[in-house]
């Protein structure tokens, strides 16, 4: 009897062994096993460890004031995980480097700050008054051949109330006293033709209000005598009525002086005295005529 027990222990403790071998020797094997990615994945608390991917940006290397112009030695490139990348910062390429470096920095940047989109932009100029409007360019007189321009300063009597207009035909009168302190006046130029009032042509087809200046067409004889006529009196003009010879030409007429309207002068000439001398005798003087000259030789028949 305590023999058949102690050969039932002893099996008991056989069979616990072999089993105890097989399970280990199992285990054994699954750990050498390779693993199937996918089944692992789908084992609970399995956890898949990656490198996250990262991105270059530029950034800057030194402080960089307002204002400083951008070296390749000013920049370096910042290595960023690309979670943390803001979508303005700058990606390190060859022609965000190419264009930084023909820039001037637009605000100040601190070292190690990295550059944002907007530090490619150029920037706006400051603003720059508008320049003054240019002077109006000069007519085209269309002079003929041979024929000069000069303008005369008028008023509204002197300028037919500033109905006078390019392309129009004058006559030139010229208002002035004579050595003898008589008002004369007399028609200098006839039919000259108007080339401008001010600095509107004949070919503007609006002109109004009186002009300070008009610019006449005259040959040069015909330019001198208006000019010796504006250094010795008034100038008026004169309206030509259309049809007339388009040829300017130097009037010959006689002046009119002022005693035609008004009559002679009522001042008479102071009556000449005779020439008389002095003659001294002793202590007295007396005064006698003088003696008429000699008729001359020319007065000799």
């Amino acid at each position: 009897m305590h023999f058949g027990s102690a050969r039932r222990l002893l099996l008991v403790v056989a069979t616990s062994l072999l089993a105890a071998l097989a399970v280990a020797w199992f285990g054994l094997r699954t750990e050498s096993a390779p693993r199937d990615p996918a089944l692992q994945a789908q084992q609970p608390g399995a956890e898949t460890r990656k490198a996250a991917p990262s991105v270059n940006v530029l950034s800057a290397r030194v402080t960089l004031p307002t204002g400083h112009a951008i070296r390749a030695d000013d920049i370096y490139s910042l290595t960023l995980p690309e979670g943390q990348i803001a979508k303005d910062l700058l990606r390190d390429t060859p022609e965000n480097r190419e264009t930084l470096e023909r820039r001037s920095a637009p605000r100040d940047i601190p070292a190690g700050t990295p550059f944002v989109v907007s530090d490619l932009l150029s920037p706006t100029p400051d603003a720059v008054p508008a320049p003054p409007p240019a002077p109006p360019a000069p007519p085209s007189m269309g002079l003929a051949d041979g024929m000069r321009a000069i303008a005369i300063p008028v008023t509204a009597e002197t300028a037919v109330a500033g109905l006078i207009s390019g392309g129009d035909r004058v006559d030139v009168i010229l208002s002035y006293d004579t050595r003898d302190g008589e008002r004369a006046v007399r028609t200098i130029l006839r039919n000259v033709r108007v080339i401008a009032r001010d600095l509107v042509t004949d070919n503007a087809t609006t002109a109004s209000g009186v002009p300070r200046t008009i610019t006449l067409e005259l040959n040069p004889e015909g330019a001198k005598v208006l000019t010796l006529a504006m250094q010795t009196g008034d100038l008026l003009l004169i309206l030509s009525p259309p049809g007339e010879a388009p040829v300017a030409t130097i009037a010959e007429d006689e002046p009119m002086l002022s005693s035609r309207i008004f009559g002679p002068s009522s001042k008479t000439a102071p009556t000449a005295r005779p020439p008389s001398v002095e003659i001294f005798r002793g202590n007295g003087a007396q005064r006698a005529p003088a003696p008429h000259a000699p008729p001359s030789a020319a007065s000799s028949p």
